[in-house]
């Protein structure tokens, strides 16, 4: 099987995940999603995880723990490899995964987690631009120490840290790639696997502190680990009237977003628009006008932040997470954010803020109620 996935392509990414069993996924949350919620946050994240690495040229194994390969196949699709990620710490998995596939031939492979739904593709894809071997060292890291002759000659290494002093993704090129087989060069430094405080805030700094040279960092992201990490729901809600034109497209982006539910409030749509959005979301019946069906729409979501969004729109990658970082990431009040044109609604008590899809309109949670 790894022979196969190594026959097709020079990037490999590695999704280290665990089969959602409640009571043994993401345990340091169940105390506030309970058993179940907190094995439902794991495998909307994994689900996630594993439709932002569909979207790079890399091939994908999933490194799993708990359950079955017949059960990862059932949640996750026939089209993926599945390898156990075997016994040790979580050092020795990563270790283990990194030494399987430099010695079946791999150029460049990458591990990721499940637990950073803020990772987006286009970070993965930076990441393996950094390993590729025909780059110059010098334009991705900074020898640290002196290094073996013939070891360690491209960009090594690429991390992704989390602000929790771990990291989401963990990256090598291996060592003498340029070369043909047989390659007697040390693949990767498995002393950064060793010795490592896992779980702790000491992980990346432990981690550094054990490579033979200063791997190039990534952009520091969120880790899901602990209650306040959850990332607030965001409520899309989008008002209809005859947008079977452009109502795909719109949905397509807006899906590919992390903890979304999406509301259509369609005002009598005789052209197809509301077959279009019943396969995508949420679809409620209202009289027209754009006032009463935001107004509609506000009333039925569940989220922590309402996006009021045209249906003629295509949001960018990414733009939930950049709504929660520009809205403090969900602990102001209940928030109402929307791209222009301005609400044509009564301006009083109503707070307007600068927001770079537009403008943001603030009230207390109790006038959507």
């Amino acid at each position: 099987m790894l022979f196969a996935f190594l026959m097709h392509s020079t990037r490999h990414l590695l999704i280290f995940t665990r089969f959602p069993v409640p009571g043994e996924a993401k345990t340091r949350l169940i105390p506030a999603l309970g058993a179940e919620g907190a094995a439902e946050l794991q495998r909307q994240m994994t689900e996630h995880t594993v439709a932002q690495a569909r979207k790079t040229d890399a091939m994908i194994e999933i490194r799993y723990t708990g359950g079955s390969v017949a059960q990862m196949r059932d949640w996750l699709g026939d089209n993926l490899d599945y390898v156990d990620q075997g016994v040790g710490d979580l050092g020795d998995r990563m270790a283990r995964a990194f030494e399987e596939h430099f010695e079946a031939g791999a150029e460049r492979v990458i591990i990721v987690g499940c637990d950073c739904p803020s990772n987006p593709w286009k970070n993965i894809q930076t990441a393996f631009q950094a390993l590729d071997p025909k780059r110059s060292e010098s334009a991705f890291c900074t020898p640290k120490k002196k290094r073996p002759e013939g070891v360690w000659q491209h960009s090594g290494c690429v991390i992704g840290p989390a602000t929790d002093g771990g990291y989401y993704l963990i990256g090598f090129c291996r060592a003498g790639s340029a070369t043909p087989p047989p390659r007697t060069s040390k693949p990767f430094p498995v002393e950064m696997f060793e010795n490592i405080e896992w779980g702790s805030e000491n992980v990346l700094k432990q981690t550094l502190a054990a490579a033979p040279f200063a791997p190039l960092l990534l952009s520091e992201l969120d880790d899901v680990d602990l209650p306040d990490d959850i990332p607030p729901r965001i409520s899309v809600i989008i008002p209809t009237l005859n947008e079977a034109g452009h109502i795909f497209q719109c949905l397509e982006k807006v899906n590919e977003a992390f903890g979304v539910e999406v509301i259509i409030v369609d005002g009598g749509s005789t052209d197809g628009t509301k077959q279009i959005a019943q396969s995508f979301s949420q679809l409620i019946n209202c009289e027209r006008g754009r006032a009463a069906q935001q107004n509609m729409g506000a009333a039925a979501a569940a989220g922590e932040i309402f996006l009021f969004l045209h249906a003629d729109t295509e949001l960018p990658d990414n733009w939930d997470f950049v709504i929660r970082a520009t809205l403090g990431f969900g602990r102001s009040p209940r928030l109402v954010v929307r791209l222009p044109p301005i609400l044509n609604h009564d301006p009083a008590n109503l707070r307007w803020n600068p927001h770079p899809f537009g403008s943001c309109l603030g009230r207390q949670k109790a006038a959507f109620l």
